[in-house]
């Protein structure tokens, strides 16, 4: 199965079309999106981004970030493509998909969408013992988990302790982020790959993953 995988899309419908163009001609069965969907400036942006997130054709399954605000998740009901994940899981034949919505609190000044780090593990970790756990699991957060590509411009750590040790607990076999924007990329952390998905921008490829008898995360950058 293939994966196309992004992040803090801020309202940019311009960017938001690139990413899914590139998407439809690679062929990925799913897109996941790892929160700040709205805009700051205008939270009703989020109409018109799950309008064409919805219109694309393509599965989207994804989380909230700190720009969105926790009545997304009820307005997402109303597009039948779309299906925002916070502290519960879906399966996609083999593939279980797991995803934490909003930001620590404290994490940043600015935030519609935080909760305490001991709700973002307890909600987690409740939702993973739903699972079969034989199966290949992918977990999506905004935040990325501290210490890994979530240092800011200023040198400072901004990411999840209740994260990270969901990740080291449980192993998932990626781990999809975004938020700190200029950490954008991939690592090896334990058994899991890190994901941060960084601004969502034309000028930027897009990650691809493939999950088959191995897992391998490819970067796209088309001509057009």
């Amino acid at each position: 199965m293939r994966f196309c995988l992004g992040s803090d899309i801020h309202g940019n419908l311009r960017s938001l079309r690139y990413f899914l163009k590139v998407s439809q001609s690679i062929k990925c069965d799913t897109v996941l999106l790892a929160g700040d969907l709205a805009s700051w400036q205008d939270e009703t942006s989020i109409f018109s981004i799950f309008r064409e997130l919805n219109d694309s054709g393509l599965r989207i399954i994804g989380v909230l970030g700190n720009s969105d605000s926790e009545n997304e998740i009820e307005i997402a009901r109303d597009y039948e493509n779309i299906r925002i994940l916070h502290g519960n899981s879906l399966t996609i034949d083999d593939i279980n998909i797991i995803g934490i919505s909003g930001i620590p609190v404290s994490n940043m000044h600015g935030s519609f969408f935080s909760l305490p780090e001991s709700r973002i593990l307890r909600m987690l970790s409740e939702a993973y013992e739903t699972l079969d756990h034989k199966r290949h699991l992918i977990s999506i957060s905004h935040v990325p988990p501290f210490g890994i590509l979530d240092r800011t411009k200023y040198g400072e750590h901004v990411g999840s302790r209740a994260v990270k040790r969901f990740i080291i607990k449980y192993k998932p076999d990626v781990h999809l982020c975004g938020h700190v924007h200029e950490s954008r990329g991939i690592e090896n952390f334990y058994d899991s790959i890190i994901i941060n998905a960084g601004l969502m921008h034309r000028d930027d490829p897009v990650y691809s993953l493939e999950i088959d008898e191995k897992i391998e995360v490819r970067t796209i950058k088309p001509s057009f």
